[in-house]
């Protein structure tokens, strides 16, 4: 998933399979798709993983070229 986000891989993230979302426990798959339907093109600034005590926390900044 952080892959997808740092690429702003829009193709990636719609192609994100929601059972398997669902399975681990990816409850941002819905919003993360929602995004990769927003017209672009875009790039990624930058992007951070970040799970303190076991919880994961996904930050990337997009914007359009």
């Amino acid at each position: 998933m952080h892959d997808l986000l740092a690429a702003a891989d829009v193709d990636g993230l719609l192609d994100l399979d929601p059972e398997l979302a669902s399975e681990l426990g990816a409850q941002g798959r819905a919003a993360w798709q929602v995004l990769a339907g927003v017209p672009g093109p875009w790039r990624s600034l930058g992007a951070e993983f970040f799970a303190p005590f076991g919880v994961g926390y996904h930050v990337a900044v997009w914007e359009r070229p």
